[in-house]
Parts: structure tokens; sequence; C-alpha cells
């Protein structure tokens, strides 16, 4: 097995030097020195012991990207593509930076706790509602936190995600410039969510600018992740649309997507009896019949940005909270049918 004290022979320097190169401390070896130990370090097969690396750095280059989410089932964990496409995103933004990804559900602090007491993680990635409790205990742990995709307020905690307020506005204002009048709502059953909060704030916004009395009747709370309750929220839908409804905005493009498969069984044409507007803006958003019209916001970015944020926190240079809301856009496709 290749050895430091191999590589440090093999590059003519001291073991201490070929530690700094990997520990990250290459400010303290040439540039030329610090290229030809890695260069030998990848031509050997060398695999540095991590848990050395952490006793020593007290390290661990190990980030964890908690899903705050009630796993009742094992299939709970990832419910929907939008959940494998954003780990996929943090998991590549992350390697790219040196840090290697945790990923970990947990519902509540109590949880948290336990987590963090079996495992040195550098920090924290937090996707999903944070209730206020949840929001105390994470300001306490005094580790760098990352909020992904919440609106909390917070001069400890930084968040990334986008303008749900307006990417809901902009969903609804394309229904009524497209002549809708009766447009329903349709949502996950998460209604203290901050995200769920601020996107049906956003809709409904967009409908009082309008002059537009929303039917409560026509709004809609699906479990996305159970089958049979798209296709009750489906059979919902039908009904509503054979009532005068003509237009509906839902809050997450997987939904949406399962709408328009239970609405077809149901015999309904889209976008000629309903239209329809998500929001995500999801691959599958091309392969639904018609195409879905959705609220585009780059995944990328936020992924990009969230771990930038992150290494500024680990290595000090930033101290203060920082909040950023990503600009969102409307993608139009077939699903909106101007009445």
């Amino acid at each position: 097995m290749i050895t430091i004290k191999d590589i440090a022979d093999a590059a003519g320097v001291s073991a201490t030097t070929v530690s700094n190169v990997i520990h990250g401390y290459s400010g303290r070896v040439s540039k030329e020195t610090a290229q030809r130990i890695q260069e030998i370090i990848e031509q050997s097969g060398y695999i540095p012991n991590l848990s050395a690396r952490s006793l020593v750095s007290r390290t661990s280059h190990v980030i964890a990207l908690i899903n705050h989410n009630n796993v009742t089932s094992p299939t709970d964990v990832i419910v929907d593509s939008f959940d494998f496409l954003a780990i996929s995103l943090f998991e590549a933004s992350m390697r790219e930076a040196g840090y290697y990804m945790m990923l970990r559900t947990c519902h509540s602090p109590k949880e948290l706790r336990t987590f963090l007491q079996n495992w040195n993680v550098d920090g924290l990635f937090i996707t999903g509602m944070i209730e206020e409790d949840f929001q105390e205990m994470l300001e306490s742990l005094g580790k760098p936190v990352v909020l992904i995709d919440s609106h909390v307020k917070s001069d400890i905690l930084s968040t990334v995600g986008q303008d749900d307020f307006q990417g809901a506005y902009l969903a609804a204002q394309h229904l009524i410039d497209h002549g809708h009048r009766k447009i329903g709502y349709a949502t996950p059953p998460r209604e203290t969510s901050s995200v769920a909060l601020a996107r049906y704030q956003g809709f409904r916004a967009a409908l009082a600018d309008a002059g537009i009395e929303f039917d409560e009747r026509i709004l809609f709370r699906c479990d996305t992740a159970s089958i049979q309750s798209c296709l009750d929220t489906a059979t919902d839908v039908y009904r509503a649309v054979s009532e005068g409804m003509t237009g509906l905005c839902v809050a997450v493009d997987q939904l949406a997507i399962a709408l328009i498969s239970g609405l077809r069984s149901h015999g309904l044409k889209l976008p000629e009896q309903l239209s329809m507007v998500g929001f995500g803006d999801l691959q599958q958003c091309i392969l639904t019949q018609p195409k879905l019209t959705s609220i585009h916001s780059d995944m990328a970015l936020k992924a990009d940005l969230s771990v930038e944020y992150m290494k500024s926190l680990l290595n000090g240079s930033r101290t203060e909270a920082v909040h950023t809301l990503l600009p969102v856009s409307l993608v139009e496709r077939e699903s909106v049918l101007h009445i």
C-alpha cells in the first residue's frame, strides 16, 4: 500500500511537505512542488486516510445535506424528480469544491442533534420547511448553516432560494392575460411552509390585482408522495372544470404532471378544456401532452451559490448571514389556451 513516505521519496521532499499538500495547506509549498506531488499521488493511486485527516485538521470535509421531512415510509426520503435533480446538482457542486456530501432526513431538532453527535460534519445544508423550534436549534449549533428554498428570517442562518411570490404571480398573470377568470390553485398540503405560503400569496396577489375574487372551493391540496392522492385531486379538478373553472396554477411541477395524467384518464382535453401552469420547469415538462408551461429558476446556480456561501462561512471570509432570492421567469409551452 502506498504511504506518504513513499510519495515523499518519489518527489524528493519531506513527508511533512506531502502532508501539507494532502491537507490543503499548499500555500506552504511552492506551486511547482505541489503540482509534482499531486501528479505522483494521482499516478500512484494513493488514497488519503480521511479519519486521520479529520484528526489532524479537525475538519472532515463532509457537508451534510439535511432533508427536513417527516418520513413515514422508505419511499418518503426522495419523493420526486425535483429532489433527485437538486441532490445531484448539490453533490456535483460540493465535489468540485473538494467536499463530500452526506444525505440525511431529519424531522425534528432531536433527530438532528442525535445525528450531529454521531457524525463530524463541517456544515449543514437544510432543505424543506423550518419551524420556529427547528430554526432556534440551528442557530445554536455554532456550525455554518445554509437553508435551501426557505424564507426564514435570521441573522445567523444564510438562505438561498428563488422568488416564489413572483413566480406564482407570473403563473397566474399568464392565465389572466389569456382570458381566464375562474382559476384554481393546486398545492401540496404544506400550508405552514414558507415557500408554499409565498407561492400561494403570489397567486392570490395576481388575482387581486386583476380584480378577480378567488373561490376557495377551487383550492386543491394533494399529497404528491401518494399516487392515489393525485388521482383523487384530478377527480376534484375535473369536477371543478365541469362547473366552469378554465385555468389552474399548480405549485409544483410534479403535481402538475400527475394531474395531467389523471385528467386525461377522465377524458378531459388540455388546454382546450383546462389551461395549466406549473412551477419548477422540470425536464419532464417537455414530455407531457400538452407540454407544460412552467416557472423556471436556475437550480444549478442555486447549488453553486449555496456551496460558495458555505465555503466562505467555513474559511471565515464571511461572518454574517446572506439571503439570496434568484429571479424566476415563465417558460411558455403548450398548456395554456387563449379564451
